[in-house]
């Protein structure tokens, strides 16, 4: 993610576009090895975000969290009704 690099409009150079900028498809794969198995992340750059909104959304979040007005709670979990399978 931090090698993704966009030509300037001018065409001189190169620039590293900011991350909520950019689009990506998580996805869960099964892995294992000799001691057991469980589940990683495939992570695959997907293309730039197009909405203007979005990104300036985005960019209004991003500006919060610098300025420290975004907290996270972390409180006591909810309790989750167990799937019966």
């Amino acid at each position: 993610m931090m090698s993704l690099r966009q030509k300037k409009k001018d065409g001189k150079g190169f620039f590293r576009p900011a991350p909520f900028t950019q689009q990506y498809s998580l996805k869960t794969v099964l892995e294992k090895n000799n001691l057991g198995s469980w589940y990683g992340w495939e992570i695959e750059h997907t293309g730039t975000v197009e909405s203007e909104d979005t990104i300036k959304a985005a960019f209004e979040f991003y500006e919060s969290c610098k300025k420290g007005a975004v907290r996270v709670n972390h409180g006591k979990e909810e309790q989750v009704e167990k799937t019966p399978f």
